[in-house]
């Protein structure tokens, strides 16, 4: 059968794919939608697996189960193996505590196939960034051996039916179901953008197995089509170059922000299928067929797994982004590793011969290298990223940063009082504003004497609070962001008259005055606060020193605290004297409008370089702007001062 009979341009096609995710993964620019190679594999694996399953249903009255799972055991395992010992053993050596805690984690569950689960689970708004996770790849492998799984018992089931038109039906229904499945979903998180359960939603459609099943059954369907196919020459070239045209559409035309996978995943699939059902015509199969393809295609699945790691270790190593040089030279360098592996490690093991030629014995040394990985990875889960390889001095500090950060973004449900409970003998404040105003409530919720009324924060993609980003950063999820801008203005209007202060405290809003329009929109935002009767003394708490790297990582990579601020210099998003020129020119402006602007620069700042380090040793920064716990208390003292003098030079002492 078509299906089990080699075929080069099988191979051919695995080039492209892999090729594909390689490019986009270096930020290849003319790739933006290359990890639709991933789908193609799906298809591949849909049209081999069911055809291998077809063949054995039609020759034998029983499905070899054991012979089946050992073959794909000894295709996929020891390859993904040594990948994970690589990366597990490269984290140990590179990074931070905290990002070999999330490393460990992946291990474990690279391990028990369920990676999918592990990134899904792991994904949201404040999870880091896919740069620092060396195994993020391996989430495909889980939805495949999870698909593994599934498939043989189908079969099985369609055996004991005996009815000759039941499995192409059953595949095509289990394949609508699935892509419904995307469709349904993904409306409902659409209309539920402004919770936080409903921007999850994409991401479980993306890693999760069900909504990936009809990528493998239009695969599966190519089993029963191909007899049916048209044979002449013209219409399989037509069908292979149609096929590319629509791949290669997808890999330059998608990228990061187009809803996958949904309808957008037919693109890639159909063409990969059209692909399949070509075969090798004589002129265009050419294309697919060559040796060059052919030896990609043959190394791609040792590719597609070192290739990552390589890219991610590389940057979290230089803390940049990659050259053109790099561009190039890191997947040359892949390709050498792929080629390495494939001879020695995947090679060795497909075939049942040498050491672990037996079923059992291969099964055992599987069994026996899963604890040898797992066991370490366990107890770097569990001890917080082995933070004992720091100093001393970063040890104290990275676990006293976990264990004010697990409190940090719900802070503001605790000591905060309603405008309408204030009482008389305390300094009262109202905080408007998005995360970063968490740290103004984390400043004054336990300072003595204040008392804070935060509400939530407010939508973090709005300039001016209320009016919506634009620019660069738009697509579907900053989108869905610009929505809940209007709904800020409800902050606005309500009633403060018995706060002393309002403070004003967001990412793109109150910094300083380069952006005009913004300004206007906070402004009217401003007499919407007066018109609802606020007559008190109104703060802007304005730029801070931020960061284009998370600072806690780039602390921890330096190995000590003395000094950090200097190492960190070049990563400063703006030097100290754009910085302080604009605070100068927003707090002059401001005090024209009746606002009084505090800037935290010159409490941070020196000449040339930050502070990233309180005096007693403790981290202020947990990710590029966010101060710690131990950062908003170090900057408390000044601030409130700052804001007992407001309220006593309005004529409101305590």
């Amino acid at each position: 059968m078509a299906a089990r009979k080699y075929r080069p341009d099988i191979d051919g096609l695995r080039a492209i794919a892999v090729l594909a995710v390689v490019a986009f993964h270096v930020d290849f620019e003319m790739a933006s939608g290359g990890f639709v190679g991933v789908d193609v594999f799906f298809v591949i694996s849909g049209f081999l697996i069911t055809g291998l399953l077809v063949e054995e249903s039609a020759q034998s009255r029983a499905l070899d189960f054991a012979s089946f799972y050992s073959r794909r055991a000894r295709r996929l395992f020891p390859a993904l193996y040594a990948t994970i010992a690589g990366s597990f053993v490269a984290a140990i050596l590179l990074f931070s505590p905290r990002d070999l805690e999330r490393v460990s984690g992946a291990v474990i569950f690279a391990l028990t196939g369920l990676s999918n689960f592990y990134f899904w689970l792991e994904s949201g708004y404040f999870d880091a960034q896919s740069d620092l996770k060396p195994l993020l790849h391996t989430w495909s492998l889980g939805v495949e051996e999870q698909f593994y799984l599934v498939w043989p018992a189908l079969f099985l089931f369609l055996r004991a039916q005996r009815r000759r038109h039941l499995a192409p039906m059953l595949v095509f229904g289990i394949g609508a179901m699935s892509l419904l499945l995307n469709l349904l979903v993904l409306s409902v998180s659409g209309a539920q953008a402004g919770a936080s359960w409903g921007r999850d939603i994409p991401s479980m459609v993306f890693f999760l197995t069900p909504f990936r099943l009809f990528e493998f059954a239009i695969g599966a369907l190519l089993v029963w089509m191909h007899r049916a196919w048209p044979q002449s020459a013209l219409v399989r070239e037509a069908s292979l170059l149609v096929g590319l045209v629509l791949i290669g559409i997808a890999i330059v035309a998608f990228d990061e922000e187009t809803v996958f996978p949904s309808y957008n995943a037919l693109l890639p699939c159909v063409g990969a299928a059209l692909v399949l059902l070509a075969g090798n015509p004589p002129r265009s199969g050419r294309l697919l067929n060559n040796r060059l393809a052919v030896g990609v295609g043959l190394i791609s699945y040792s590719l597609y797994l070192v290739h990552w790691p390589l890219i991610v270790f590389w940057k979290y190593y230089t803390v940049r982004e990659l050259t053109g040089a790099e561009m190039v030279g890191l997947p040359l360098l892949a390709i050498l590793l792929a080629i390495l592996m494939y001879r020695f490690i995947e090679q060795p093991f497909r075939t049942r011969h040498g050491l672990f030629g037996s079923n059992r014995t291969f099964g055992l040394a599987c069994a026996g290298l899963c604890l040898v990985l797992a066991a370490p990875a366990v107890n770097a889960w569990t001890d917080h990223g082995w933070s004992w390889r720091l100093p001393n001095e970063l040890s104290q500090s990275i676990d006293e940063m976990r264990a004010k950060r697990a409190e940090y973004w719900e802070s503001w449900a605790g000591n905060i009082k309603h405008p309408s409970e204030f009482s008389e003998d305390r300094t009262s404040v109202v905080v408007i504003g998005d995360s970063y105003a968490l740290d103004v409530v984390n400043m004054l919720r336990d300072e003595e004497g204040f008392e804070v009324f935060y509400e939530g924060t407010t939508g973090h993609e709005c300039r001016g609070f209320t009016l919506p980003v634009k620019g660069e950063r738009d697509g579907p999820q900053m989108r869905r962001e610009a929505e809940l801008c209007a709904t800020n203005r409800s902050k606005f209007a309500a009633s403060y008259k018995r706060a002393d202060v309002v403070v004003l405290a967001d990412r793109l809003s109150t910094w300083h005055t380069s952006d005009g329009e913004a300004t206007g929109e906070l402004l009217s935002n401003v007499r919407m606060l007066r018109s609802a009767g606020f007559q008190g003394p109104i703060v802007i708490y304005g730029e801070r020193p931020t960061y284009s790297v998370a600072v806690y990582q780039q602390v921890f990579r330096f190995g000590r605290l003395a000094g950090a601020g200097k190492v960190l210099r070049d990563f400063l998003r703006a030097d100290v004297r754009t910085m302080r020129e604009r605070t100068e020119q927003a707090a002059r402006f401001y005090k024209t409008q009746g606002i009084d602007y505090f800037s935290p620069i010159d409490q941070l700042c020196g000449a040339d370089w930050c502070s990233v380090v309180t005096p007693d040793g403790k981290q202020i920064y947990f990710d590029t702007g966010h101060f710690t716990w131990a950062g908003a208390r170090h900057l408390a003292p000044e601030f409130s001062a700052h804001l007992r003098a407001l309220r006593d030079s309005a004529g409101r002492p305590r």
